[in-house]
């Protein structure tokens, strides 16, 4: 979106900005490889006025195109405007406007999958946001931008060059200010002696009628002549028919016309003489009225005339019938043909333009003649000229049949440079004309100003802020000006513009609002007097009266807008005002009078035309009848507006290796790598090392046709390239794969708590299902690892400088068939490096894109964590094949809290959670948070949701500790996707289930029986008198196992009596079958084990005082001692905040009863010093402790995952039992990089 295509939308939006009044609401967000909200949704008051422009001319394009997240975050910013504004009789018409000249890069890119992603994003709250796109040029994609607007209720628009930019977006802009109606919705219902058979709009279809017979509609061209009245009848299969239509918005002057389809019987005994109107259905309309707010309701009859008197031989049908039936099968016959071209060879197009060809000639003879017909013939030849051999392929033809097809659908029409002249002439309608022109003439103004050097040059892209040295660092000329930042983008005069000496850091405003420090705390109709309060505050006022001028720095500004936000929240909401725009009339809101008035002569009219005069009585028919929907010619009042621009500012569209590699096959992205380290012109970025890296001539042009030559080269065959220090693991042959299974790289035991149990009575049996992980893998999985690094501002200094060091380390643990991938985030999001193979080209890039991280900004957390996991989804599908070896995980980074986006742990897991459900996947998180700043809270419920594990980072020296520990685990993990499952015997009932992983199954008529203390006095036999059903889980999961690792579970089974004949003998019995199932990491082969738990039967009683076996005991005593902190934590938080004497006796009394376990042994006392640790933890509010609160979160965790994380505030005790080797072995050598990065510190190199 480079040059004057971005100068161009600027201008435009100038047009826009200025065509609000401030009763409407603007939003801005603009995207490349990142997102950012430029404006949040604000009323356009001329305060806010003059933002929206100083915003809009800091726009500068680079990067990728993360085109669904920016969609994404304008569809989501106009829903939750829709809620916070829903409410009785509201005027606002809410609408998404999205830009693009390219392809989808980053994250979403296929069409069906970005629709389906809008669909999963709306239908929690049944919302339907309205998004019009705009595709310029021959880069972009015309199926995705056409799926979008017709799956959102919008039009697409293609603008062939530049200069019809401001005539598309004037036309939807024309439209959008002249909807008279919104949430309009066309319903019918048949008479009892009627049934529909068909009903077709251009609207979102909704309702159905399932006993309705399947009659295909005869076509209305069928032979040009009548229908048959008898060929519905013969149809006897059983079909969904809807029965309404829905529609967003409608414009003044438009009409809506729907096609029916009935078939009705033959009137009774006794009427064949007689001439009489019938009723064959009734139609309803409701909406809502634009100018007033009220919601309409109409019903009309759809009335024919029945006769005795047969119709007469060619009796002309109503021409209104007659041309919608030709408009649906003029589509039907586009769309065939469109299907036939795509299930082709790609080069002979003669089927489809035959299709094509035989309809235009039935069109031909039509016994009507009309100048909607001859529109129709018209659409008709642009859609089949636009078919062509896949050699020839044609955007702007593609793009014509999709304009042809959209307006055929909707009848609508984007603008009409390519869509037929005559077709748009029938819909185009005044408002959109006039915009057009007025549009077209501001754009005119931009090529006649005379562009001097400097005007914007000192903007940094998006923002306000002037650039100044060490923006990017210690820069020094050649240094780093060849890069944008995280990207390979050749640098280009102007592009962060000169640093002026002396000039200081300027208000960025943009900023403020991604923040959430100002405006974006108070409620949305609130957000201006934030503003306002602003322009008028003596030390900022001067922002907004800066014109072309320079923006003058402000100091203090955070401060100075957080203590203007606080008052504006304290003061009570100011009352309306209608504040005078230079050429912009004020639409005051309506009163209650004009609102009746409104509604008394309604913005739509309701008609219903049947094909015919009249029907015959003896015989049963087929009436087909349009329903017509006619907006008023104009609004008696303009409805509020809340609009969402949604603005491309990516570069030149492919024109980085990030965004390029992400184009291609997961398994190939490293090929393009390779390529572009051979090509003589850009090998020299790949040996640049610590010198400058060199700037690149043409360097798009030369990356785009090196993706070209590995698409269309085959798959490179495997190969293992040596990395210097990196072993190299080969992939397994089948028969080491086939060895690997054999001897399996996990074991299974289950242990009953007693020797013997009776026969004569039930008992309730405890076991502990052990699963035990091999010392070292055979095999050393492939890794595909996502970090997740925080780069805001809070992170600048040393721990930038740490975390960057450490990811240099965790790069050389990588072997070339590991996966790493990239994200940073602050107030954006940033795709830094796509997954990619950690070849040695790779490798260099991983470096480079790393040591390019720079600190600034907000925390927009979960947005980060949502991509990181999202790419390692879409790996896992693509990678997702038969002996698959590859583990997927994410590490998250933060030493703060979440700022922008979701904030609340509840809502972050909730947002995971909907984001996976749909391919039930289940990516493993590992989240490191260091310093006092961040949420123990949010990151240990994340950890623990997505089954990893919560690292607290007191100091910067244990970033390279808790780094090496996760990456240790990571690397030694000799099973994933593991399940445990318990099967009770037919004489036994599965009471309770206990594991440290997600529980799964239920067995949801086993008795409530709660499982028995270790410490109780009562007997285990007491458990029986419970009789509620409860729900048990069955089985539980694991995402991974590390070598030496071992998971126990705890099932409580209660056992029948033994039947009669067996008082006189011991004998062994089976009472549940366990079985344990799991993906051998090292040869990608699923295995599965099935064992017995028995357990000993004897007549003999148990001797009193018998103990129980150590592992059973231990393990229950875990989950007790799981349970007394999560319920002291319970108390606490209930509490007054300062008296913690309830929850510390909970604690104590449960140490006390550690302490006189009948059993000795270390494992118990680590579970006394893990109850200290956390009653230590526990205090009053004004004491509250960050070092604490971690703490007893990592013996929380410990407790029910068997895991630790580093173990600086864990229980050593707790933490030996549960330390793997190869964790041991990554933290050393972690540490030892880090102590590295700090000697070269030292010394200055």
């Amino acid at each position: 979106m480079g040059g004057d295509r971005i100068g161009l939308v600027r201008e435009t939006c100038h047009f826009l900005i200025d065509q609000l009044t401030p009763n409407d609401y603007l939003g801005l967000f603009s995207y490349s490889g990142d997102v950012r909200e430029d404006l949040p949704l604000l009323l356009m008051t001329p305060e806010a006025r003059k933002l929206a422009h100083l915003v809009v001319e800091a726009l500068q394009a680079s990067g990728s195109t993360a085109l669904y997240d920016g969609l994404e975050a304008g569809v989501r910013q106009q829903m939750q405007a829709e809620q916070e504004l829903q409410v009785a009789e509201s005027r606002v018409v809410h609408s998404c406007f999205l830009f693009t000249d390219g392809q989808a890069t980053d994250g979403r890119q296929a069409p069906d999958d970005i629709v389906a992603g809008l669909q999963v994003l709306q239908a929690p709250t049944d919302q339907h946001m309205t998004v019009h796109t705009f595709g310029f040029g021959a880069g972009h994609s015309v199926e995705l931008l056409q799926a979008v607007a017709e799956a959102q209720s919008g039009i697409y628009y293609f603008i062939k060059t530049s200069e019809d930019i401001a005539t598309g977006f004037g036309d939807a802009l024309g439209g959008l200010l002249s909807v008279v109606a919104k949430n309009v919705r066309v319903g019918i219902r048949p008479a009892p002696a009627a049934a529909l058979t068909a009903f077709r709009s251009g609207g979102r279809m909704l309702g159905s009628a399932l006993s309705a017979p399947a009659t295909s509609t005869p076509s209305l061209l069928s032979a040009f002549g009548t229908p048959s009245r008898h060929s519905a009848s013969s149809a006897q299969a059983a079909a969904v028919v809807p029965t309404a239509a829905a529609f967003n918005d409608m414009f003044a002057e438009e009409t809506r016309e729907c096609l029916a389809v009935l078939s009705i019987q033959a009137t009774g005994p006794g009427t064949e003489g007689v001439v009489a109107v019938a009723v064959v259905a009734e139609v309803d309309l409701e909406y809502t009225d634009a100018a007033t707010g009220l919601r309409v309701q109409r019903t009309l009859a759809l009335q024919v005339v029945r006769s005795p008197a047969p119709r007469p031989e060619g009796q002309l049908p109503a021409e209104l019938v007659f041309v919608t039936v030709a408009r649906f099968d003029t589509l039907d016959a586009i769309e065939a043909a469109q299907r036939a071209a795509e299930e082709g060879d790609g080069r002979d197009v003669s089927g489809p333009h035959g299709l094509l060809d035989a309809h235009q000639a039935r069109l031909a003879v039509a016994l009507l003649k009309s100048p909607r017909l001859e529109a129709l013939a018209e659409q008709t030849r642009v859609a089949r000229d636009s078919i062509k051999p896949r050699a020839r392929f044609d955007q702007e033809g593609t793009a014509a049949r999709a304009n042809a097809v959209q307006s055929l659908k909707q009848q609508r029409v984007g603008t009409s440079t390519f869509g037929c002249a005559k077709y748009a002439e029938q819909y185009d309608v005044k408002a959109k004309k006039a915009y057009r022109n007025a549009s077209a003439r501001a754009a005119e103004e931009f090529y006649s100003k005379i562009w001097t050097p400097g005007h914007l040059d000192t903007w940094t892209p998006g923002h306000l802020d002037t650039w100044a040295p060490g923006h990017l660092g210690a820069w020094s000329p050649g240094r780093l000006d060849t890069w944008t930042p995280g990207r390979l983008n050749a640098w280009t005069p102007g592009h962060l513009g000169p640093a002026p000496g002396g000039r200081c850091k300027c208000v960025d405003m943009a900023t403020l609002f991604n923040t959430g420090l100002a405006a974006s705390q108070l409620p949305l109709p609130r957000r201006h007097e934030l503003v306002a309060a602003a322009a008028l505050a003596p030390a900022l006022a001067p922002v907004f009266q800066a014109g072309e001028q320079p923006v003058p720095a402000v100091a203090d500004l955070d401060a100075q807008l957080q203590a203007l936000c606080e008052r504006v929240r304290a003061a009570p909401p100011a009352a309306p005002a209608a504040h005078a725009v230079a050429g912009v009339p004020v639409v005051p809101l309506p009163s209650e009078a004009a609102a009746a008035a409104g509604e008394a002569v309604g913005a739509l009219s309701l008609s219903a035309v049947p094909e015919y005069k009249q029907y015959g009585v003896s015989e049963g028919e087929v009436v087909r009848a349009v329903i017509s929907v006619k907006a008023a010619a104009e609004a008696s009042q303009r409805a509020q507006v809340a609009l969402t621009c949604v603005l491309d500012r990516s570069g030149s569209m492919n024109g980085d290796l990030i965004g390029l590699a992400s184009q291609l096959p997961l398994p190939r992205r490293h090929e393009l790598v390779a390529a572009a380290a051979q090509a003589p012109a850009l090998a020299p970025v790949f040996q640049a090392g610590e010198q400058p890296v060199p700037a690149v001539a043409d360097l798009d042009a030369q990356l785009q046709a090196l993706c070209e030559r590995v698409r269309a080269a085959p798959p490179a065959a495997p190969a293992a390239p040596a990395a210097v220090g990196v072993p190299v693991v080969p992939l397994p042959s089948e028969a080491a794969a086939a060895a690997g299974e054999a001897v399996g790289a996990l074991s299974l035991s289950a242990v009953p708590e007693y020797e013997q149990y009776g026969v004569s009575e039930g008992e309730v049996v405890r076991a502990v299902i052990s699963v035990k992980a091999a010392a070292e893998a055979s095999q050393r999985a492939q890794v595909a690892l996502t970090c997740v690094l925080d780069r805001s501002g809070s992170m600048n200094g040393d721990l930038i400088g740490l975390v960057k060091e450490t990811c240099h380390f965790l790069i050389d643990q990588l072997t070339p068939n590991d996966y790493l991938g990239l994200f940073s985030y602050s107030g954006d999001v940033r795709e830094d490096l796509p997954l990619l193979l950690m070849t040695p080209e790779a490798r260099k890039l991983a470096h480079l894109v790393v040591e390019e991280l720079q600190a600034d900004g907000s925390t927009a957390l979960y947005d980060g964590l949502e991509a990181g996991v999202r790419q390692q989804m879409q790996a896992e599908q693509e990678l997702q094949v038969a002996g698959s070896r590859v583990v997927h995980t994410c590490f998250l980074f933060t030493d703060g809290q979440a700022t922008d986006g979701p904030r609340q742990p509840d809502a972050i897991v909730a947002g995971l959670q909907v984001l996976q459900a749909p391919t039930d996947q289940h990516v493993t998180v590992h989240t490191f948070g260091f310093g006092d700043g961040h949420s123990v809270e949010l990151l240990q419920a994340v950890a623990e949701a997505q089954s990893g594990i919560y690292y607290f980072i007191k100091t910067s020296e244990d970033i390279a500790t808790g780094f090496g520990d996760a990456l240790g685990g990571l690397l030694s993990v000799v099973a994933k996707n593991v399940r445990v499952g318990i099967r009770p015997a037919p004489a036994a009932a599965l009471t309770a289930f206990r594991s440290g992983g997600r529980m799964l199954g239920s067995a949801v008529s086993a008795p409530a029986v709660s499982t028995p203390s270790r410490h109780s006095a009562a007997s285990a036999r007491g458990a029986r008198s419970a009789q509620a059903a409860a729900v048990v889980p069955t089985a539980a999961a694991f995402n991974d196992m590390f070598a030496e690792e071992t998971r126990e579970c705890l099932a409580a089974l209660s056992i029948q009596a033994a039947g009669p004949g067996t008082e006189g003998s011991a004998a062994a019995a089976v009472v549940a079958e366990v079985d344990l199932e799991y993906t051998d990491a090292a040869t990608g082969l699923r295995v599965q084990r099935t064992l017995a738990l028995q357990i000993v039967r004897s007549p003999a009683p148990r001797p009193e005082g018998q103990l129980p076996a150590e592992l059973v005991f231990v393990t229950v005593a875990r989950f007790e001692t799981l349970d007394a902190i999560e319920a002291a934590q319970r108390a606490a938080e209930e509490g007054d905040g300062q008296d913690v004497s309830g929850p510390h006796g909970l604690l104590d009394a449960h140490q006390a009863r550690l302490a006189v376990a009948p059993l000795k042994s270390p494992r118990l006392e680590a579970l006394a010093e893990q109850t200290r640790v956390a009653r230590d933890s526990i205090r009053p509010r004004a004491l509250f402790d960050q070092e604490g609160t971690a703490a007893r979160a990592n013996a929380v965790q410990s407790l029910k995952q068997q895991r630790v994380a580093t173990s600086t505030y864990a229980s050593p005790q707790y933490a030996a039992a549960y330390d793997v080797k190869a964790k041991k072995d990554f933290r050393y050598a972690s540490a030892t990089a880090n102590e590295q990065y700090r000697s070269k510190k030292a010394i200055g190199k």
